[in-house]
């Protein structure tokens, strides 16, 4: 089995990350072009269950023990190689990956070649018969020009963690265009909007109109 790790959809009030499996590569390849959208397949994340190293290639401890927290996970219970420890993640590098995994193969949706071809048929149709709509910009929706007021000195996520650092290319962004580019280019984990809204809703930022 294939399992695929992506961002949640940016600007959404989804889960931080989605959790795919495929029975083949090649339908896992096929789904992502379809499921994902445009700002997550920068960083994408396959792996086969028979081995758990391109968990450890790709992700770093760090990054994991973020992703197992951003579920609400940290008080769990042990798991085999170490238990969480609030203040330093898991013990090593190993059992982070092999946490991991465990949620991955508890929330991942299995999707098959059949399913993905009708979302695709789905989706022509849609776009067939969907009206063009012209949505009126109100003022604190996301524009690009916005400029970014910061209200903090200082990221307020946990130091350390892929959100401090996103939220500190945000608070030294112009606007919010500058700021999308700069995180879109993130390496690892680019961030997106998801970050942007994280950083309003934690009250460290504020958009303006540019022409306000």
């Amino acid at each position: 089995m294939f399992y695929v790790i992506s961002d949640g959809v940016p600007g959404s009030d989804g889960p931080p990350f989605l959790f795919y499996k495929f029975k083949d590569l090649r339908v896992a390849s096929k789904a992502m072009g379809v499921l994902a959208h445009p700002e997550m397949l920068c960083n994408l994340v396959v792996y086969n269950d028979d081995s758990l190293e391109s968990l450890k290639e790709n992700y770093s401890k760090e990054l994991i023990d973020s992703i197992w927290q951003s579920f609400g996970l940290k008080d769990c219970a042990e798991i085999e190689g170490g238990r969480w420890d609030n203040n330093k993640g898991f013990p090593n590098h190993n059992t982070s990956c092999l946490a991991l995994h465990s949620l991955v193969k508890k929330k991942a949706k299995l999707y098959s070649d059949q399913y993905i071809n009708q979302i695709v048929e789905n989706k022509m149709e849609v776009n067939e018969e969907k009206p063009k709509v012209t949505q009126p910009k109100s003022s604190n929706g996301f524009d690009p020009s916005d400029v970014i007021v910061a209200l903090v000195k200082e990221p307020t996520p946990k130091v350390g963690t892929n959100r401090h650092r996103n939220q500190q290319v945000i608070l030294e962004s112009k606007n919010l265009a500058e700021a999308l580019d700069k995180l879109r280019n993130l390496n690892p984990s680019p961030g997106s909007l998801k970050d942007v809204k994280i950083a309003i809703e934690a009250k460290a930022i504020e958009l303006r109109p540019a022409n306000g």
